[in-house]
């Protein structure tokens, strides 16, 4: 053999040896699984060392919209459930989660027909898995798995879960929206131009005017086959009358926390499911609205919502007109 041809098989050789011991020293699965294990555990510890729950806030990805979806998690890691709260009017049953390492680092996956589903269908969010990217006590960050659709790559939007340290009261409201929006001896029933007045946190302004209605089951039986490809939301539906007008009906929703619209964008151009949401979303600058407080009298309910920081954006009042 020519020397050439020995030291190439040396060099050969030699690289074999580095590539086996490196191969050997970065690989180690048994060691990488216990690694693995235990950060999951610690982001458990984490979770569920949090009696007041975590709150995520989405920002929307409509550029109109300023404000945030607050979304109030409990989770019991006993059991790998969780429970939410948020302007959604459901649901409201515990639902699983999973905490995994199936793609070398920390997954937390929710289940099909929770509020991640939801904002999965409207756009909120991505995806309904998250990678863990950092994990600290009072704070855990997450990143949608994937970009947008099944075929988009890796790497969507950053959320933060924020350890809620005092009970978030905005969530612990219980007011009879319902009845003191619809009932027909309630202030706020008797009038088409109850006014909604907005400041905003850029100093700007507006009025919005507003009513609700109840449907009746004929009516419940139009908007069912109207809005049959959408998700059931859960809670009570609603009609909102707007601007003074009783053509102007937008399927609303009223929750115990909060008033809600969306624009169901796979439903065609129907102005109560589509056009008039746009509207009151545009008007609004938000999709929802949160109660803070209803006057004994039930004629003024104290409206706010936030930003993706926790900042009130949108302040205001919805008052009855008489």
């Amino acid at each position: 053999m020519s020397r050439i041809h020995q030291i190439l098989a040396l060099l050969l050789l030699c690289i074999g040896a580095v590539s086996c011991t490196k191969y050997e020293k970065d690989i180690d699965l048994d060691r990488t699984a216990a690694k693995q294990a235990e950060l999951n555990r610690k982001i458990e510890s984490y979770l569920a060392d949090a009696p007041n729950g975590w709150l995520m806030l989405i920002p929307n990805p409509d550029t109109n919209v300023i404000t945030a979806t607050p979304i109030l998690f409990r989770f019991d890691t006993a059991k790998k459930v969780y429970t939410t709260k948020s302007p959604y009017p459901g649901p409201g049953n515990p639902l699983q989660y999973e905490l995994s390492s199936a793609t070398g680092s920390p997954l937390l996956s929710f289940a099909s027909g929770s509020i991640i589903s939801t904002l999965y269908e409207l756009g909120g969010v991505s995806d309904y898995f998250f990678k863990v990217l950092d994990a600290r006590p009072d704070t855990i960050m997450l990143q949608s798995y994937r970009k947008g659709n099944i075929y988009a790559s890796e790497g969507g939007s950053i959320l933060l879960l924020l350890r809620q340290k005092t009970p978030v009261k905005w969530f612990d409201a219980d007011y009879d929206l319902f009845n003191i929006f619809t009932d027909d001896d309630s202030p706020m029933a008797q009038w088409l131009d109850n006014p909604v007045n907005l400041k905003f946190k850029n100093g700007t302004s507006t009025t919005m005017y507003l009513a609700f209605t109840q449907f009746g089951p004929d009516d419940m039986e139009f908007i069912n086959q109207q809005i049959a490809g959408g998700r059931n939301l859960g809670g009570t539906l609603v009609g909102g009358f707007l601007a003074r007008s009783q053509n102007n009906l937008s399927l609303y929703y009223v929750t115990r926390n909060s008033m809600f619209t969306y624009a169901e964008r796979r439903l065609g151009t129907t102005p109560m499911v589509y056009s008039l949401p746009q509207y009151v979303i545009r008007t609004t600058k938000s999709p929802y609205l949160l109660v803070r407080s209803i006057n004994d009298a039930h004629t003024q309910v104290d409206l706010f919502a936030v930003d993706k920081n926790g900042d009130e954006v949108v302040t205001g009042t919805f008052k009855a007109a008489r």
